[in-house]
């Protein structure tokens, strides 16, 4: 049988590398040997990903968040990346981007730059998000629901925000 080239080129979620990068650093930081090279191609995938300007919608600018967020985690230089996903987030969805766990990705980013300012005001809409309680239906969509942006928002805190964490309520 005829099969083109096409076929045989694997299709990467954005979501799904993102997630085993993540993934891959939490084992690494565990003293688990993670090879360089693999991380190094994820890295040149994240980094495309983190530079695309090419959707607006708010699960494609959560997506280049996400990217940024490891990026700049592994130490990489992406200050450049993280103001260009901003100021999209702000021109494309003026509105929800700051009530979207995307917000705690830039806010962890800038914790980790040491932009104390930006970083604060972004967690404090995070904490304020993580211990509303919620009474919305279920909606899951690209990998992103209720309960997935509470895990998130939990997470990011705990991990780059411990002082803000401690008012994290039981309930969370």
């Amino acid at each position: 049988s005829d099969v083109c080239s096409s076929d045989l080129t694997p299709q990467a979620d954005d979501f799904i590398t993102g997630y085993a990068a993540l993934y891959l650093l939490e084992a690494r930081e565990r003293g688990v040997s993670v090879p360089d090279d693999l991380l190094d191609s994820l890295n040149g995938y994240l980094e495309t990903l983190a530079a695309d300007r090419s959707q607006h919608d708010m699960a494609a600018l959560r997506q280049r968040a996400f990217a940024v967020y490891l990026l700049v985690r592994q130490g990489r230089n992406a200050g450049n990346l993280l103001s260009a996903v901003q100021e999209q987030m702000e021109r494309d969805v003026p509105k929800v981007w700051k009530d979207d766990v995307a917000a705690m990705y830039l806010a962890a980013s800038y914790q980790r730059l040491q932009q104390a300012k930006p970083a604060r005001e972004l967690a404090m809409r995070g904490l304020a998000r993580a211990n509303a309680v919620k009474s919305v239906d279920f909606e899951f969509e690209h990998y992103y629901d209720p309960a997935i942006e509470q895990a998130w928002n939990v997470y990011l805190l705990e991990r780059h925000f411990p002082a803000l964490s401690r008012q994290i309520k039981p309930a969370a």
